[in-house]
């Protein structure tokens, strides 16, 4: 028994150790649409697992010396830090802004089963 929890723990903590590089990317586009299509390409190129689209996200910022507001759809990319520079050159050749929202933020944990379908469905 105490075999198995040492093997079980060993294969929790090499698991964790791996999805470490999955990550979130935000970008907005601006509408229903572009969102829906960028979403389809990444997804079929295996560039990303799971794209959540929130509507309606108000943004507001500095452009071009006045302030804007814009409602855009949110995206949510979940993939891997090793296929960040492919998603970003991917959104910027589709993407209709001339400089489109790209963060990155690492995903530090998560559901073992989930992170490692979200591994599965990449490249």
């Amino acid at each position: 028994m105490i075999h198995y929890l040492n093997n079980k723990l060993e294969s929790d903590v090499h698991l964790k150790i791996d999805d470490q590089r999955s990550c979130l990317i935000f970008c907005t586009m601006p509408d229903k649409i572009a969102a829906h299509n960028i979403s389809q390409i990444l997804l079929n190129s295996k560039l990303a697992a799971c794209i959540t689209l929130f509507p309606n996200a108000m943004s507001i910022y500095p452009w071009q010396g006045k302030i804007e507001t814009q409602f855009e759809i949110q995206l949510i990319i979940k993939t891997h830090i090793i296929l960040q520079q492919s998603v970003f050159r991917t959104i910027k050749t589709y993407h209709s802004y001339q400089i489109p929202e790209l963060l990155t933020l690492p995903i530090i944990g998560g559901d073992l089963a989930y992170l490692s379908w979200l591994t599965n469905c990449l490249r």
